[in-house]
Protein backbone atom coordinates (compact mmCIF):
# COMPACT_ATOMS: atom_id res chain seq x y z
CA UNK A 1 0.00 0.00 0.00
CA UNK A 2 2.82 2.37 0.93
CA UNK A 3 4.67 1.38 -2.26
CA UNK A 4 1.63 2.16 -4.36
CA UNK A 5 1.23 5.54 -2.67
CA UNK A 6 4.92 6.46 -3.24
CA UNK A 7 4.70 5.40 -6.88
CA UNK A 8 1.68 7.67 -7.34
CA UNK A 9 3.55 10.59 -5.75
CA UNK A 10 6.58 9.93 -7.98
CA UNK A 11 4.42 9.81 -11.11
CA UNK A 12 2.64 12.99 -10.05
CA UNK A 13 5.99 14.77 -9.46
CA UNK A 14 7.27 13.68 -12.88
CA UNK A 15 4.01 14.82 -14.47
CA UNK A 16 4.05 18.26 -12.87
CA UNK A 17 7.81 18.82 -13.29
CA UNK A 18 7.91 17.95 -17.01
CA UNK A 19 6.55 21.33 -18.17
CA UNK A 20 8.86 23.07 -15.70
CA UNK A 21 11.85 21.22 -17.12
CA UNK A 22 10.69 22.11 -20.61
CA UNK A 23 10.46 25.76 -19.55
CA UNK A 24 13.90 25.68 -17.96
CA UNK A 25 15.44 24.17 -21.08
CA UNK A 26 13.83 26.88 -23.27
CA UNK A 27 16.01 29.96 -23.39
CA UNK A 28 14.05 33.21 -23.74
CA UNK A 29 14.80 34.81 -27.12
CA UNK A 30 14.02 38.36 -28.21
CA UNK A 31 11.36 38.84 -30.85
CA UNK A 32 12.77 38.83 -34.36
CA UNK A 33 15.40 36.15 -33.79
CA UNK A 34 16.03 34.08 -36.90
CA UNK A 35 16.86 30.40 -36.99
CA UNK A 36 20.46 29.20 -36.97
CA UNK A 37 20.19 28.25 -40.64
CA UNK A 38 18.98 31.70 -41.67
CA UNK A 39 21.67 33.35 -39.51
CA UNK A 40 24.33 31.22 -41.23
CA UNK A 41 23.00 32.33 -44.63
CA UNK A 42 23.13 35.98 -43.52
CA UNK A 43 26.73 35.61 -42.27
CA UNK A 44 27.85 33.90 -45.49
CA UNK A 45 26.08 36.59 -47.55
CA UNK A 46 27.84 39.31 -45.54
CA UNK A 47 31.26 37.70 -46.01
CA UNK A 48 30.67 37.23 -49.74
CA UNK A 49 29.55 40.87 -50.05
CA UNK A 50 32.72 42.07 -48.29
CA UNK A 51 34.89 39.89 -50.55
CA UNK A 52 33.06 41.15 -53.63
CA UNK A 53 33.54 44.75 -52.51
CA UNK A 54 37.24 44.15 -51.90
CA UNK A 55 37.68 42.62 -55.36
CA UNK A 56 35.88 45.52 -57.06
CA UNK A 57 37.86 48.18 -55.16
CA UNK A 58 41.09 46.29 -55.93
CA UNK A 59 40.54 46.39 -59.69
CA UNK A 60 39.20 49.96 -59.73
CA UNK A 61 41.77 51.62 -57.47
CA UNK A 62 45.04 49.69 -58.04
CA UNK A 63 45.84 51.13 -61.47
CA UNK A 64 45.33 54.82 -60.53
CA UNK A 65 47.41 54.23 -57.39
CA UNK A 66 50.32 52.87 -59.45
CA UNK A 67 50.03 55.80 -61.85
CA UNK A 68 50.24 58.21 -58.92
CA UNK A 69 53.32 56.44 -57.57
CA UNK A 70 55.09 56.64 -60.94
CA UNK A 71 54.09 60.28 -61.50
CA UNK A 72 55.22 61.41 -58.02
CA UNK A 73 58.51 59.55 -58.37
CA UNK A 74 59.16 61.24 -61.71
CA UNK A 75 58.34 64.67 -60.28
CA UNK A 76 60.74 64.15 -57.38
CA UNK A 77 63.51 62.99 -59.74
CA UNK A 78 62.91 65.99 -62.02
CA UNK A 79 62.98 68.37 -59.06
CA UNK A 80 66.26 66.94 -57.76
CA UNK A 81 67.84 67.12 -61.23
CA UNK A 82 66.79 70.76 -61.64
CA UNK A 83 67.80 71.73 -58.08
CA UNK A 84 71.14 70.07 -57.45
CA UNK A 85 71.63 72.12 -54.28
CA UNK A 86 68.89 70.08 -52.61
CA UNK A 87 69.74 66.52 -51.61
CA UNK A 88 67.30 63.62 -51.70
CA UNK A 89 67.46 63.39 -47.89
CA UNK A 90 66.61 67.07 -47.45
CA UNK A 91 63.68 66.75 -49.82
CA UNK A 92 62.48 63.66 -47.95
CA UNK A 93 62.55 65.56 -44.64
CA UNK A 94 60.62 68.45 -46.20
CA UNK A 95 57.97 66.10 -47.57
CA UNK A 96 57.60 64.45 -44.14
CA UNK A 97 57.10 67.87 -42.54
CA UNK A 98 54.43 68.75 -45.10
CA UNK A 99 52.67 65.41 -44.51
CA UNK A 100 52.79 65.86 -40.72
CA UNK A 101 51.29 69.33 -41.06
CA UNK A 102 48.59 68.03 -43.41
CA UNK A 103 47.64 65.29 -40.96
CA UNK A 104 47.03 68.04 -38.39
CA UNK A 105 44.80 69.86 -40.87
CA UNK A 106 47.42 72.45 -41.81
CA UNK A 107 48.39 73.33 -45.37
CA UNK A 108 52.14 73.93 -45.25
CA UNK A 109 53.20 77.34 -46.56
CA UNK A 110 56.02 79.84 -46.16
CA UNK A 111 53.43 82.47 -45.19
CA UNK A 112 51.93 81.95 -41.73
CA UNK A 113 49.44 84.79 -42.21
CA UNK A 114 47.68 82.92 -45.01
CA UNK A 115 46.69 80.06 -42.70
CA UNK A 116 43.20 79.98 -41.18
CA UNK A 117 43.14 78.26 -37.78
CA UNK A 118 41.45 74.89 -37.51
CA UNK A 119 40.64 75.69 -33.89
CA UNK A 120 38.81 78.99 -34.14
CA UNK A 121 35.55 79.00 -32.23
CA UNK A 122 33.25 78.04 -35.12
CA UNK A 123 35.60 75.33 -36.45
CA UNK A 124 35.95 73.88 -32.95
CA UNK A 125 32.16 73.61 -32.66
CA UNK A 126 32.07 71.80 -35.99
CA UNK A 127 34.81 69.43 -34.76
CA UNK A 128 32.75 68.73 -31.62
CA UNK A 129 29.81 67.90 -33.90
CA UNK A 130 31.88 65.34 -35.82
CA UNK A 131 32.73 63.65 -32.51
CA UNK A 132 29.22 63.24 -31.11
CA UNK A 133 27.84 62.21 -34.51
CA UNK A 134 30.73 59.69 -34.92
CA UNK A 135 31.53 61.00 -38.43
CA UNK A 136 35.19 61.59 -37.62
CA UNK A 137 36.57 62.92 -40.90
CA UNK A 138 40.13 62.60 -39.62
CA UNK A 139 41.32 65.80 -41.28
CA UNK A 140 41.97 67.37 -37.89
CA UNK A 141 42.42 65.82 -34.47
CA UNK A 142 43.64 66.94 -31.04
CA UNK A 143 47.43 67.24 -30.98
CA UNK A 144 47.79 67.74 -27.22
CA UNK A 145 47.42 65.16 -24.41
CA UNK A 146 44.81 67.36 -22.76
CA UNK A 147 42.79 67.57 -25.96
CA UNK A 148 42.88 63.79 -26.44
CA UNK A 149 41.81 63.08 -22.87
CA UNK A 150 38.97 65.59 -23.12
CA UNK A 151 37.88 64.00 -26.43
CA UNK A 152 37.40 60.64 -24.69
CA UNK A 153 35.18 62.00 -21.93
CA UNK A 154 33.39 64.38 -24.29
CA UNK A 155 32.54 61.46 -26.58
CA UNK A 156 31.32 59.31 -23.67
CA UNK A 157 28.80 61.99 -22.76
CA UNK A 158 28.06 63.46 -26.18
CA UNK A 159 27.48 60.32 -28.25
CA UNK A 160 24.72 58.83 -26.02
CA UNK A 161 23.08 62.25 -25.70
CA UNK A 162 23.10 62.67 -29.49
CA UNK A 163 21.67 59.18 -30.00
CA UNK A 164 18.77 59.90 -27.64
CA UNK A 165 18.12 63.33 -29.14
CA UNK A 166 18.38 62.13 -32.74
CA UNK A 167 16.07 59.23 -31.91
CA UNK A 168 13.38 61.63 -30.73
CA UNK A 169 13.91 63.88 -33.74
CA UNK A 170 13.75 60.80 -35.96
CA UNK A 171 10.33 59.87 -34.55
CA UNK A 172 8.97 63.32 -35.31
CA UNK A 173 10.54 63.38 -38.76
CA UNK A 174 9.12 59.93 -39.52
CA UNK A 175 5.70 61.13 -38.35
CA UNK A 176 5.91 64.18 -40.62
CA UNK A 177 7.02 62.13 -43.62
CA UNK A 178 4.31 59.59 -42.79
CA UNK A 179 1.61 62.25 -42.95
CA UNK A 180 2.97 63.50 -46.28
CA UNK A 181 3.12 60.01 -47.78
CA UNK A 182 -0.39 59.16 -46.52
CA UNK A 183 -1.80 62.22 -48.27
CA UNK A 184 0.04 61.49 -51.50
CA UNK A 185 -0.71 57.75 -51.45
CA UNK A 186 -4.29 57.84 -50.15
CA UNK A 187 -5.55 56.31 -53.41
CA UNK A 188 -3.34 53.24 -52.99
CA UNK A 189 -5.52 50.51 -51.51
CA UNK A 190 -3.08 47.63 -51.02
CA UNK A 191 -1.27 47.98 -47.68
CA UNK A 192 1.85 46.19 -48.95
CA UNK A 193 2.27 48.50 -51.93
CA UNK A 194 1.46 51.50 -49.78
CA UNK A 195 4.33 50.61 -47.41
CA UNK A 196 6.77 50.11 -50.29
CA UNK A 197 5.79 53.34 -52.06
CA UNK A 198 5.87 55.23 -48.77
CA UNK A 199 9.46 54.07 -48.15
CA UNK A 200 10.48 55.07 -51.68
CA UNK A 201 8.77 58.45 -51.30
CA UNK A 202 10.42 59.20 -47.94
CA UNK A 203 13.83 58.27 -49.34
CA UNK A 204 13.29 60.41 -52.44
CA UNK A 205 12.17 63.49 -50.48
CA UNK A 206 15.00 63.10 -47.98
CA UNK A 207 17.59 62.52 -50.70
CA UNK A 208 16.46 65.71 -52.39
CA UNK A 209 16.48 67.77 -49.18
CA UNK A 210 19.64 66.40 -47.57
CA UNK A 211 21.81 65.39 -50.52
CA UNK A 212 20.95 66.85 -53.93
CA UNK A 213 20.13 70.40 -52.77
CA UNK A 214 22.95 70.73 -50.18
CA UNK A 215 25.36 69.44 -52.83
CA UNK A 216 24.68 72.64 -54.81
CA UNK A 217 25.80 74.71 -51.81
CA UNK A 218 28.90 72.56 -51.29
CA UNK A 219 29.77 72.92 -54.98
CA UNK A 220 29.80 76.69 -54.58
CA UNK A 221 31.38 76.86 -51.11
CA UNK A 222 34.08 74.21 -51.51
CA UNK A 223 34.83 74.43 -55.21
CA UNK A 224 33.94 70.76 -55.79
CA UNK A 225 32.17 69.46 -58.86
CA UNK A 226 28.60 68.35 -58.30
CA UNK A 227 29.12 64.58 -58.28
CA UNK A 228 31.88 64.94 -55.66
CA UNK A 229 29.52 67.07 -53.55
CA UNK A 230 26.78 64.40 -53.74
CA UNK A 231 29.37 61.74 -52.88
CA UNK A 232 30.46 63.82 -49.88
CA UNK A 233 26.88 64.15 -48.58
CA UNK A 234 26.38 60.39 -48.71
CA UNK A 235 29.72 59.56 -47.06
CA UNK A 236 28.98 62.06 -44.30
CA UNK A 237 25.36 61.17 -43.58
CA UNK A 238 26.15 57.45 -43.43
CA UNK A 239 28.94 58.38 -40.93
CA UNK A 240 31.50 56.58 -43.09
CA UNK A 241 33.56 59.77 -43.01
CA UNK A 242 36.64 58.85 -45.05
CA UNK A 243 38.07 62.34 -44.71
CA UNK A 244 38.97 62.60 -48.41
CA UNK A 245 36.45 65.44 -48.66
CA UNK A 246 35.38 67.64 -45.79
CA UNK A 247 34.10 71.21 -45.45
CA UNK A 248 36.83 73.81 -45.20
CA UNK A 249 35.16 76.74 -46.97
CA UNK A 250 37.64 77.07 -49.80
CA UNK A 251 37.91 79.80 -52.47
CA UNK A 252 39.76 82.12 -50.11
CA UNK A 253 36.90 82.74 -47.67
CA UNK A 254 37.79 82.92 -44.00
CA UNK A 255 35.89 80.90 -41.42
CA UNK A 256 35.80 84.02 -39.19
CA UNK A 257 33.81 86.06 -41.73
CA UNK A 258 30.03 86.37 -41.49
CA UNK A 259 29.68 84.24 -44.60
CA UNK A 260 32.03 81.64 -43.17
CA UNK A 261 30.17 81.51 -39.85
CA UNK A 262 26.84 81.14 -41.63
CA UNK A 263 28.28 78.32 -43.72
CA UNK A 264 29.60 76.47 -40.65
CA UNK A 265 26.20 76.87 -38.98
CA UNK A 266 24.49 75.48 -42.07
CA UNK A 267 26.84 72.47 -42.15
CA UNK A 268 26.23 71.73 -38.45
CA UNK A 269 22.45 71.82 -38.85
CA UNK A 270 22.64 69.84 -42.10
CA UNK A 271 24.73 67.14 -40.41
CA UNK A 272 22.30 66.78 -37.48
CA UNK A 273 19.05 66.63 -39.43
CA UNK A 274 20.62 64.75 -42.32
CA UNK A 275 21.86 62.05 -39.94
CA UNK A 276 18.40 61.79 -38.41
CA UNK A 277 16.87 61.28 -41.86
CA UNK A 278 19.54 58.79 -42.97
CA UNK A 279 19.28 56.75 -39.75
CA UNK A 280 15.48 56.62 -40.04
CA UNK A 281 15.68 55.61 -43.70
CA UNK A 282 18.30 52.91 -43.17
CA UNK A 283 16.31 51.59 -40.20
CA UNK A 284 13.16 51.42 -42.33
CA UNK A 285 15.03 49.62 -45.10
CA UNK A 286 16.52 47.20 -42.56
CA UNK A 287 13.07 46.51 -41.11
CA UNK A 288 11.65 45.93 -44.58
CA UNK A 289 14.40 43.43 -45.38
CA UNK A 290 14.04 41.83 -41.96
CA UNK A 291 10.33 41.27 -42.55
CA UNK A 292 11.20 39.19 -45.59
CA UNK A 293 13.56 36.96 -43.59
CA UNK A 294 11.71 34.10 -41.85
CA UNK A 295 11.76 34.45 -38.06
CA UNK A 296 12.22 31.74 -35.45
CA UNK A 297 9.07 31.30 -33.40
CA UNK A 298 9.35 32.09 -29.71
CA UNK A 299 7.73 29.32 -27.65
CA UNK A 300 8.63 30.69 -24.24
CA UNK A 301 5.14 32.06 -23.60
CA UNK A 302 3.60 28.73 -24.51
CA UNK A 303 5.99 26.89 -22.20
CA UNK A 304 5.18 29.25 -19.36
CA UNK A 305 1.51 28.49 -19.80
CA UNK A 306 2.21 24.77 -19.78
CA UNK A 307 4.21 25.07 -16.56
CA UNK A 308 1.47 26.96 -14.73
CA UNK A 309 -0.83 25.16 -12.22
CA UNK A 310 -3.89 26.46 -14.10
CA UNK A 311 -2.73 24.63 -17.21
CA UNK A 312 -2.32 21.34 -15.28
CA UNK A 313 -5.75 21.75 -13.64
CA UNK A 314 -7.49 22.45 -16.96
CA UNK A 315 -5.69 19.51 -18.54
CA UNK A 316 -6.83 17.16 -15.75
CA UNK A 317 -10.40 18.42 -16.01
CA UNK A 318 -10.44 17.77 -19.75
CA UNK A 319 -9.05 14.26 -19.13
CA UNK A 320 -11.74 13.57 -16.53
CA UNK A 321 -14.43 14.66 -18.94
Amino acid sequence: MEKSHSEENSAQEEKTSAPERELAESQPQPDGWVSGKVLAILIVSYVLLIILGGVVFHFIETSPEQETVVASTQRISTFLNNNTCVTAEELKLLIEEVINAYELGITASNNTESHDSNWDFVSSIFFATTIVTTIGYGNISPATPGGRVFTVFFALVGIPLFLVTSGQLGMRMASLFGKISNKLLKKVKTEKWKSILSLVLVFTIGFLLFSLLPAIIFTYAEGWNYYVAVYYTFITLTTIGFGDYYPEFANGRSGESAEGIFYRLFVNLWVIFGLVWMASTLSAISDAVSNVVPKKKNNVAVNKEKASPEYDESKRESTDL
